[in-house]
């Protein structure tokens, strides 16, 4: 136990030292998420929507955010030790989830413990935890739901106890951020109950599985019944096959699993793994994972299990899952996952085939593990083969040192900025390394086989061999900065503030996703608070939110305008943009630069003839289809601010205005006075969940500017509220109680009746 903590601390050591995440979607989605979820949680309120991306989002049902998830309680710690220590307890879960499930299958604490390293350590794993964290969340919860159904149940009280151990780790599984996570768990799950041997057992472990999955969607209703509005308002079929099959891994990564970093050091210039993740586009992207190394010695540690005499039902089980998944992870490049994504119930809701690999870890990781004691208990056999596989290294070293350069460019295509020789030199390295881990794997196995080394000593050569080995290919895949940046306030974010951003109310800010920062002094605190959705905690709405949802109405306004992107910005009530310098030349007419920043080659510009963000429509254009509303947005006539279109609304002119009185995320509050019946517009999406009342009544709101609320009032003065609650969301809050207490009852029935009979 102390080694495996101690293997998973020494990959966090730069958290103690000050230091913070700093990578990919940790930095652009997840952190943002949760700075905006403590601070709402703080605030004493349950936050339910996200005013801050694009027009408005809905938070709870995302799913992604996990705001049910009981590892917030980290977030309320200060920013950003908070946020890392929640980051990296996951890691802890991940590693002693394994250790615990393979006790419970029999093994020692060494193959145990070396099973935790496989697994938290795993390339996959790791990349999760540095460059996403919202998919690492859900799956570390995996192997203690495999650990729950390998529990012993032989009586039906025992068996409806188990079943309740399940469901709650299922919930817990899901409300972590990923729903594919739980889906995981499931096939993992059938995959150990299919071992359990004769077909009375196994009906009786499915049945279980049953049972905690049933449990788990009445204890997760608060959170599915959201999700599943938003999944209905956004993907009512499902995810598009074409949006699906992004990063499915290329079968050419596998040459990492035997030489670790073959494509050069991730995140580096010398990265030239780029070019097997386009898609056709002549885009090319970074892949999903960077990492899929488990350690240079565990695949042959699993075929070691396989093919010895300790082999039992589930270990053939775990290979054929490990061997499906990682068919269904290659994705467009394999026949098995178009199928599988088109016939298979839940598949069509998920997308990127590469998170498949994660079964694939699971299971070669666990394999490993066991394979540990396989290898001590034949050593003579061990070290035959031991010599073949040296053999073929050494013969993919003479290859590569000969021919590397030409090999890797008729591998990956095209390398991009990395001269072939760069490449060849890379590879080289590379299987010189692969090389001297296999010799360190094979001279404790040597070593045992003349009898100098015992059967325990080998075991824990082996894993402390593996052990360094996935020490040192998990570094190069963590991306650290100093905590002090995040607790910093950027200058931009001052010079807006300035400006008068933020001072009549909330504002928004467009900043295109394609814009790079340069380098300059200000680069790090930019890329902090004007990052794609970063900026949240300074109050900075961004327009070009980067989220995986967009609801279909902000997007059928995007796509109109996209030609038009002044009027875009002055519909949606955008004041400032950040662009680059070298879009101002041609910019819109009605753009002003306000501030210069020449090392971060951007500028802020102001949008003359922007719309507040709440105002009376003193020209109502009653509209029947998104087509025309598109249309009338881009008439000359039509004005931004005094203007709308109102889908299937009344054709109304009035005189008068509206101001914003209070505006919190799930709360609008706006007075008007009018001369004649009109419509307050609120510049915010529309979405199912929002209530209007205008003077206490309830009252309709109808989609403004096709993607923006209207709400219609009487003439004279008038008071409108706005208020956000996910459909039949209490009736989920009363299913997820009722679900907890129905399982800690019959937890706390099974614990009395053994205590009884222990006594």
């Amino acid at each position: 136990m102390l080694a495996l903590g101690l293997a998973i601390a020494l990959l966090l050591v730069p958290i103690a030292l000050g230091q913070s995440f700093w990578l990919r979607d940790v930095l652009r989605f997840t952190y943002p998420q949760k700075e905006f979820l403590r601070a709402r949680l703080l605030a004493g309120h349950l936050p339910l929507w996200n005013p801050h991306l694009g027009l408005g989002r809905p938070f709870l049902g995302m799913v992604q955010p996990a705001v049910l998830y009981p590892g917030n309680l980290l977030l309320l710690l200060p920013v950003p030790l908070g946020l890392d220590l929640f980051m990296a307890a996951h890691l802890f879960v991940a590693g002693f989830g394994m250790r615990a499930w393979l006790l419970r299958l029999g093994s020692d604490e060494i193959e145990a413990a070396t099973g935790g390293v496989l697994f938290a350590l795993s390339g996959y794993v790791v990349s999760m935890l540095a460059g996403s964290g919202a998919y690492l969340f859900g799956i570390v919860w995996v192997p203690w739901i495999l650990f729950a159904q390998a529990l012993k149940s032989d009586t039906p009280r025992g068996m409806r106890a188990q079943a309740a151990r399940l469901g709650l780790l299922f919930a817990l599984c899901f409300s972590a951020g990923d729903p594919q996570a739980a889906y995981f768990a499931g096939f993992a799950c059938a995959a150990q109950a299919l071992a359990a041997g004769s077909r009375r057992a196994i009906g009786r472990a499915l049945a279980i599985v049953a049972g905690g999955a049933a449990l788990a969607a009445v204890i997760a209703l608060a959170q599915l019944l959201p999700g599943l509005e938003v999944a209905s308002v956004g993907r009512p079929g499902g995810v598009p096959i074409l949006d699906a099959r992004h990063f499915s891994l290329h079968p050419a990564r596998l040459l990492e699993l035997a030489w670790p970093g073959a494509f050069g050091t991730p995140y580096s210039p010398d990265w030239f793994v780029h070019a097997l993740v386009d898609e056709g586009t002549g885009q090319s992207y970074q892949p999903w994972a960077a990492g899929i190394y488990l350690g240079l010695a565990t695949p042959w540690l699993a075929l070691a299990q396989l093919t010895s005499k300790r082999r039992r039902n589930l270990d053939v089980a775990l290979a054929a899952l490990g061997l499906f998944a990682l068919l269904l992870a290659f994705g467009e490049h394999a026949p098995a996952w178009r199928p599988f994504f088109r016939f298979v119930p839940g598949a069509h809701l998920f997308r990127y085939p590469a998170k498949y690999f994660f079964l694939t870890t699971l299971c070669l990781a666990a394999l490993g593990a066991r394979g540990i004691r396989a290898v001590a208990e034949a050593p003579l056999r061990a070290m035959k083969a031991g010599l073949v596989v040296l053999a073929i290294y050494a013969l993919g070293l003479a290859l590569v040192s000969a021919r590397g350069p030409a090999l890797m460019l008729a591998l990956v295509g095209r390398l991009g900025a990395v001269a072939p020789s760069e490449a060849g030199r890379v590879v080289r390295e590379r299987a010189c390394y692969a090389l001297a881990i296999g010799l360190a794997v094979w001279l404790p196995i040597l070593l045992a086989a003349r009898g100098r080394l015992s059967a325990r000593r080998l075991e824990l050569a082996l894993a402390a061999v593996l052990m360094i080995d996935l020490l040192a290919a998990g570094v190069p895949l963590m991306g650290f900065t100093p905590s002090a940046t995040y607790r910093a306030r950027s200058p931009i974010a001052a010079d807006l503030r300035a400006l008068g951003f933020g001072a009549a109310g909330p504002d928004r800010l467009y900043r295109p996703h394609e814009l790079t920062l340069g380098d300059g002094p200000e680069a790090p605190l930019a890329r902090l608070t004007l990052q794609s959705n970063s900026g949240t905690d300074e109050g900075i709405n961004q327009l070009d939110a980067y989220d995986v949802f967009k609801p279909p109405a902000e997007d059928a306004l995007w796509a109109g305008l996209r030609d038009r992107p002044g009027r875009l910005l002055q519909i949606t009530s955008t004041r400032f943009a950040l662009l680059p310098n070298g879009q101002l030349a041609g910019a819109h007419p009605g753009l002003i630069v306000r501030r210069h920043y020449p090392t971060l080659g951007a500028s802020i510009v102001e949008i003359e003839g922007a719309a507040p963000r709440v105002y009376l429509a003193q020209d109502a254009r009653p509209v029947k289809s998104d087509a025309a509303a598109l249309l009338a947005l881009a008439a000359p006539d039509f004005v931004p601010g005094a203007s709308a279109t109102i889908a299937f609304g009344e054709a109304r002119r009035a005189a008068g205005r509206c101001t914003l009185t209070h505006y919190l995320p799930e709360s609008v509050a706006l007075s008007c006075r009018c001369s004649a019946p009109a419509y307050a517009i609120v510049s915010d999406g529309i979405f199912p969940g929002w209530r209007a009342t205008v003077g206490g009544k309830p009252a309709p709101i109808l989609a403004a500017n096709i993607a923006m609320r209207a709400v219609p009032i009487p003439a004279g003065l008038s008071t409108v509220e706005l208020r956000y609650a996910p459909t039949h969301f209490r009736l989920g809050v009363c299913g997820t109680l009722g679900g907890l207490l129905f399982a800690l009852v019959l937890l706390f029935v099974d614990w009395r009746a053994r205590r009884r009979k222990a006594s």
